[in-house]
């Protein structure tokens, strides 16, 4: 669990809020989060309310994984779209999913209120 205080540590300085806020926040005491900020060691329960409390993965908190959210925990959302973007999604798709496994890199268009955005992808 080296990464698992790094991770601590740099959510605290990416939420902007004061470690004593932090630990009353998770019900422990200041010194206890500087403990785990420092490297002690979790239990389960403080590994699962921290992890919560961020809104991170615990994979990500261990060092697992570097996607901050598990698959399991991106939430649907209802999009309606014409029939045209449903057809051009679906050759996007398929020029990612190629690419995949291609080991090429992909360079996606998005038009996001009158501007585009450019995206490029290495997976």
């Amino acid at each position: 669990m080296v990464k698992f205080h790094k991770r601590i540590k740099e959510l605290r300085d990416e939420s902007g809020k004061s470690q004593a806020l932090i630990a009353k926040e998770l019900g422990m005491t200041p010194q206890a989060l500087s403990y785990y900020i420092n490297g002690r060691e979790p239990n389960y329960r403080t590994l699962i309310a921290m992890a919560e409390y961020f809104k991170v993965s615990t994979d990500y908190l261990l060092g697992v994984s570097d996607c901050k959210r598990s698959k399991s925990d991106n939430k649907t959302k209802e999009v309606t779209v014409s029939p045209n973007t449903i057809e051009e999604l679906g050759r996007a798709l398929e020029v990612i999913e190629c690419s995949r496994n291609t080991g090429a890199t992909v360079q996606l268009c998005f038009a996001k209120r009158g501007r585009e955005e450019r995206k490029s992808s290495k997976d």
